[in-house]
């Protein structure tokens, strides 16, 4: 299976994670490093963990539309990018999934 490394960038374009990932039927999965991250982002997905890990799913709704609210870009390692939808990282096990909610698109880095 073949593995890309990915940047996940907010909609400021602050670093959110660094992750390796390999494309799985529709979904990138992989694992992911959010040392890069703000604290508050850091904060935001061990709280999404804690809230699925207890399933305390009363609460999910309010953490995903937090996280969706992020505006999350995908940058791949050919400077493609992708916005992204159900992105799902658990600080714990360093794990991330998510969806491409549109196509790649090749921006020029001058």
């Amino acid at each position: 299976m073949k593995t890309e490394t990915v940047r996940l960038i907010d909609a400021t374009g602050r670093l959110v994670a660094v992750a390796r990932v390999a494309a799985t039927g529709g979904r990138y999965e992989g694992d992911v490093d959010l040392s890069g991250a703000a604290p508050e982002v850091q904060e935001l997905f061990q709280e999404f963990e804690e809230v699925v890990n207890d399933q305390i799913f009363s609460f999910l709704d309010d953490v995903q539309s937090r996280i969706a609210d992020l505006g999350v870009v995908a940058v791949f390692d050919d400077q493609s990018r992708t916005p992204v939808k159900d992105l799902q990282i658990y600080p714990a096990s360093a794990g991330i999934s998510f969806e491409s909610a549109g196509s790649k698109s090749h921006t020029s880095s001058n």
